[in-house]
């Protein structure tokens, strides 16, 4: 069975933060999800229209010890690991 991949269907991907605004028309960039740095907080937050802030981090936070969430929410798209915007590092492994 060395040849057999398994791949799952519940694999969960995250949009890189500038995807909606570099690619939406220009009439609807100011209304595109996106991430900030909210003043006086740590991290980034997704933002969208009238939806509360959430922060980037909870988007890659799977299987992080709940001791370790309340610093790890701290972090930044940019310390996301490879797989969670990147298919190719996803299903092949890479990095």
């Amino acid at each position: 069975m060395s040849d057999s991949r398994l791949i799952s269907a519940d694999s969960h991907f995250v949009e890189p933060p500038t995807m909606w605004a570099e690619r939406l028309d220009r009439r609807f960039r100011e209304r595109a999800p996106r991430a900030v740095r909210l003043d006086g907080k740590p991290g980034e937050y997704f933002v969208c229209e009238d939806i509360a802030p959430a922060p980037l981090a909870a988007f890659f936070s799977a299987g992080v010890p709940a001791a370790e969430l309340p610093e790890f929410m701290k972090r930044g798209f940019a310390e996301a690991p490879q797989a969670v915007h990147d298919t190719a590092a996803q299903f092949y492994g890479l990095s």
